[in-house]
């Protein structure tokens, strides 16, 4: 008998999508971004969090407010992305990780300046759809706009989670909306694209200053 495989591999992605209220949504979200709503009145907010595993580890978390739109491009836009990396600059800020993962279930702890920032805890419903998947992540500072999309020719699972801010907490009362999806896959098999500007000031030296060294940027092929 073939045994199944575990439920949770080293390289992994979790994205937990809300139906939030467009015109709360609006409040944060820079110019020159436009948000876009998938239905009236709603557009798509929520978190993300990746492990990468292998001989150099890493691990991202990130808030996206809402799912907007500038020129030609749609994505989901973050205003702050937090790594394990140690090389946070634009958009990036350092945090510390903490991962839990049995057969059944998977908890991360997220901490930032060593207070507690955000808890997830995953379990599998159904597992192991073959898709391909993006994630198209959008980023602002100080004027500049960077779009990354990476592809993902994967397996989707659907999830139950749980999603805490602790007490003190930034994120505190965030993401006041219905959860509707949430979502993993691996990771291990991407198919990579540069981070490109779609709005830039002359103040910018590359994509990398806006963006940091995030969200699959950190391993080279």
């Amino acid at each position: 008998m073939n045994e199944r495989k575990p439920a949770f591999g080293t390289n992994i992605c979790i994205a937990i999508f809300y139906l939030v209220p467009a015109g709360a949504a609006r409040a944060g979200v820079p110019a020159p971004l436009q948000v876009v709503e998938v239905l009236p009145g709603l557009t798509l907010g929520g978190i993300y969090a990746t492990r990468y595993g292998g001989d150099d580890p890493m691990s991202e978390f990130g808030i996206f407010s809402a799912y907007a739109n500038h020129g030609d491009k749609n994505g989901y836009y973050v205003s702050e992305i937090f790594s394990d990396a140690g090389t946070a600059r634009g958009c990036c800020r350092d945090a510390t990780f903490k991962w839990y993962v049995d057969e059944r279930r998977l908890s991360l702890d997220v901490a930032v300046e060593g207070s507690p920032y955000a808890g997830i805890g995953v379990r599998p419903l159904v597992r192991d759809v073959p898709v391909k998947t993006g994630f198209p992540i959008i980023c602002v500072k100080e004027g500049n706009v960077v779009f990354l999309q990476n592809r993902y020719i994967s397996k989707a699972s659907i999830a139950a989670t749980d999603v805490k801010f602790p007490e003190g907490s930034p994120l505190s009362g965030s993401l006041r909306g219905l959860k509707f999806l949430s979502t993993y896959w691996d990771v291990s098999n991407i198919v990579r694209r540069e981070r490109e500007f779609i709005h830039k000031r002359a103040t910018a030296i590359n994509a990398s200053d806006v963006y940091g060294s995030t969200f699959g940027t950190h391993h080279k092929e």
